[in-house]
């Protein structure tokens, strides 16, 4: 920097002890002699607003490369195809497919691929039951925009326009026309029955794409299609299977931001089955083929957070910046969207403490140190905000002068970062394992952040003195005027629980495995033509969500007509299962064939398992839900019991089926 500090009123530099009009300095100078006396000069602070990024100057989350990347896949690939960008709400899928057009504007013109692309934002339209016309609303949006660049204007309407209406009034189901629609368009006559409109229309869409790449130059046409994972999931399968119907059209690429979960709820809705007739995985390969996961995990979470902290004025050292990303990730989780919240609640809060004067830097504690503090304070009540208030309520009725009342309070941080242990609590706030589990990661982060400098004791990074809680106690008096969410019913599981349930659960497989290899001995002797492999071990991937494990054995018959598998499951608690934490126990055989398998079943095991339930992908021999409290003990014991229960009955029998050969 050079040049001398434009002119300001000369009692903002009396405040600061320099003499401006006297003493001319330049901007370096100036900014070594602030940064001597430890001065942070803010020009503008403001809360953070809750939109996407929209250009790559702005991304804070290191987004720009995977944008790229998508960029250049997209004015590559052949088309039709679809893509779809997954992720949790609030984790940055707008901002990503704001990043992909802005770089396909930028890299269509340097590779001489003339493009256009167009938005259509699903959440506007599931306002005011607007949801109900979603799908036309789509297609009617497509259309104009294609009239739009068509360069001859020979048409006042196009004959896809025209075919949409008539679609519209002959009230086909799967575009969720309504009474409305019905009545508004009941005079357009619709010259044909309903499939050969459809098919129509389907003729007229791909005419009207031709045209327009033909005329106004285009080498592709890209749709950005958002918030998907905002409509009522039923209407989001709706959307997509009218998208797969009329859209999948040479020289389109759609870009879609979705979740499975919201499709495999949609499909539930729909057709009114449960999980185990359903095959949503299926429809969402077919309507999306190229899927992509939000890399939440590679975002750059220490450049976001100290670009908020920077935004909100809020001041910090280097060392707080850990500190920071650690209160996060072991309560809320890193989601973009809920840690903006988190950091505009601590805007607030800051400036109401300077109102009361209460983040000034005393002997105790300084400013960063208090902020510090504050954000863990807020943190606890987001993601734990029934021992948030067990602690506001001990410490508010808490005299810090008594030497045994300090001494209880370190104690209580110990007995918080040992489940076991905090009976009280525990009876207190009546919750799951999963809950104090999360509790005790968090705690021994909150305790690291309520630490204070001027604390020198020898032991003082492992006890907490009066000055210490007498500090935590006035900030968190404070915190409770705001209040982020609603306790989550479910707190999200760790990286270090995963780890835990996982390894678990392998052993448990293992150990069933290994007694069923001697317990049925004799069977699996009989049936080693068939059953060639034995039993193995099947579990997803880490970085999955699914917190299940299978011991899984393929049979298949002499006669190579059908094949099935045998899979004994545990399931600890995999979101698309459980919606409150609950475990499942689910041994089932899944086949290949499923047109000779049901009348094989039918005739040879169905007197066997006179209960089992047919569905799409086999039978589901026993099924056992369990509560969320349920221990791991509990568990293992009801898994074990229910699988040899099975394979007492099931193994025979079919040793006896092989050796009459209908095996």
């Amino acid at each position: 920097m050079s040049g001398l500090i434009p002119s300001l009123k000369p009692e903002i530099w009396r405040v600061i002890g320099i003499n401006f009009k006297r003493n001319p300095i330049s901007s370096r100078n100036l900014w070594i002699f602030m940064h001597r006396k430890n001065i942070n000069m803010v020009t503008k602070i403001r809360g953070l607003k809750d939109g996407p990024i929209k250009v790559a100057e702005n991304d804070a989350l290191g987004l720009t490369d995977y944008a790229e990347a998508l960029c250049e896949f997209i004015l590559s690939a052949d088309t039709p195809i679809t893509i779809g960008i997954q992720g949790d709400w609030g984790s940055g899928k707008s901002s990503m497919m704001y990043l992909i057009e802005q770089k396909l504007k930028a890299d269509g013109q340097l590779q001489d691929k003339k493009l256009h692309t167009m938005w259509f934002n699903t959440w506007q339209f599931s306002q005011f039951n607007m949801s109900e016309k979603l799908s036309i609303s789509l297609l009617s949006r497509f259309i104009d925009e294609m009239e739009s660049l068509t360069v001859s204007k020979r048409r006042k309407e196009s004959e896809a326009k025209k075919a949409l209406r008539w679609i519209v009034a002959s009230t086909v189901n799967i575009l969720g026309a309504d009474e409305v629609a019905k009545k508004v368009l009941e005079e357009a006559k619709p010259p044909k029955e309903t499939s050969e409109n459809i098919a129509n229309l389907q003729v007229q869409l791909v005419e009207l794409v031709d045209r327009t790449l033909t005329e106004a130059n285009l080498d592709r046409i890209v749709v950005f299609i958002d918030d998907i994972d905002r409509l009522i999931p039923q209407k989001a399968v709706e959307l997509l299977e009218a998208l797969k119907l009329f859209l999948e059209i040479e020289g389109c690429v759609y870009v879609l931001a979705c979740d499975y979960q919201v499709i495999v709820q949609g499909l539930r809705q729909k057709f009114g089955v449960g999980e185990a007739e359903l095959k949503g995985r299926s429809f969402f390969d077919k309507i999306i083929q190229v899927p992509f996961k939000m890399p939440v995990n590679q975002y750059d979470t220490e450049g976001f957070c100290k670009k908020m902290l920077e935004h909100i004025g809020v001041a910090h050292k280097k060392s707080d910046i850990a500190l920071y990303l650690a209160l996060i990730t072991y309560s809320a989780g890193f989601n973009p969207r809920t840690v903006k919240r988190l950091f505009n609640n601590l805007l607030l809060l800051k400036i109401v403490l300077d109102k009361k004067k209460a983040l000034k830097a005393d002997k105790v504690a300084k400013v960063n140190e208090k902020m510090r503090i504050l954000f863990a304070t807020l943190c606890l009540q987001n993601t734990f905000s029934p021992v948030y208030d067990y602690l506001h309520n001990y410490l508010q009725q808490l005299t810090i002068t008594d030497g045994e009342a300090v001494s209880n309070t370190n104690q209580l941080f110990v007995e918080l970062r040992e489940p076991g242990k905090f009976a009280k609590l525990w009876q207190d706030v009546k919750t799951s394992e999963t809950f104090f589990n999360q509790l005790a990661d968090f705690i021994g982060v909150f305790f690291d952040a309520i630490q204070l400098q001027s604390d020198t004791a020898e032991a003082a990074a492992k006890t907490l003195n009066a000055a210490e809680i007498g500090t935590l106690k006035t900030i968190l008096s404070f915190s409770g005027m705001v209040a982020v969410q609603e306790k989550p019913e479910q707190p999200t599981v760790t990286s270090d629980e995963i780890r835990q349930i996982r390894r678990l659960n392998r052993d448990l497989i293992k150990s069933v495995i290994s007694e069923l290899e001697s317990r049925y001995k004799k069977e699996l002797s009989q049936l080693s033509s068939t059953i060639f492999e034995g039993f193995r071990m099947y579990q997803p991937r880490y970085g999955d969500v699914e917190l299940y494990t299978e011991a899984k054995s393929v049979v298949q018959p002499a006669n190579e007509e059908f094949g099935f598998t045998i899979a004994l499951t545990v399931d600890v608690g995999s979101p698309r299962h459980s919606d409150k934490g609950e475990k499942h126990i689910r041994h089932h055989l899944t086949d290949y064939y499923i047109q000779d398998f049901v009348p094989w079943f039918k005739k040879h095991l169905l007197t066997v398992f006179p209960t089992a339930k047919n569905s799409d992908e086999g039978y589901l021999l026993y099924e056992k839900v369990l509560p969320p409290e349920t221990s791991r003990e509990e568990l293992d014991t009801a898994f074990k019991e229910s699988a040899f229960e099975l394979l007492d009955k099931l193994l025979p029998k079919l040793a006896q089926l092989y050796r009459g050969g209908k095996l």
